[in-house]
């Protein structure tokens, strides 16, 4: 018996469409933001962690929410939500970190697929 499992998308990109009235080429300049922004600011994030700085976490977290609407990624913005404004004990904001960058690198991941199907689609 084949059982497949099917993860809920992590994001979506209609309301970028939707304010780029369609345009790939700005949908696709989005794309590459997001893949060359996120996961090195998560990665700083698990820098600023490992060295205690809850601070710089907030700050990273608060610079990341906006990116996240615009992807409609719901659960990466709960998380940076929670981090940027009700951080919690270092062990729960570790946690938090840890399944966001898990979210993020799905996310890239489905990105570069979905780009390439743009780029070849255009």
């Amino acid at each position: 018996m084949n059982i497949t499992m099917q993860r809920e998308k992590l994001y979506s990109l209609d309301y970028l469409h939707e304010t780029f009235n369609g345009e790939v080429e700005e949908v696709l300049d989005m794309i590459d933001m997001y893949i060359g922004l996120v996961p090195s600011s998560v990665e700083k994030m698990r820098e600023a962690l490992s060295d205690g700085n809850t601070k710089e976490v907030k700050r990273l977290a608060h610079k990341l929410k906006t990116t996240f609407m615009l992807f409609d990624s719901k659960e990466a913005l709960e998380l940076a939500r929670a981090l940027d404004e009700q951080p919690g004990t270092l062990e729960q904001m570790v946690d938090e970190v840890l399944r966001l960058d898990e979210i993020v690198s799905l996310t890239v991941k489905d990105l570069e697929i979905e780009k390439k199907r743009m780029q070849k689609n255009g």
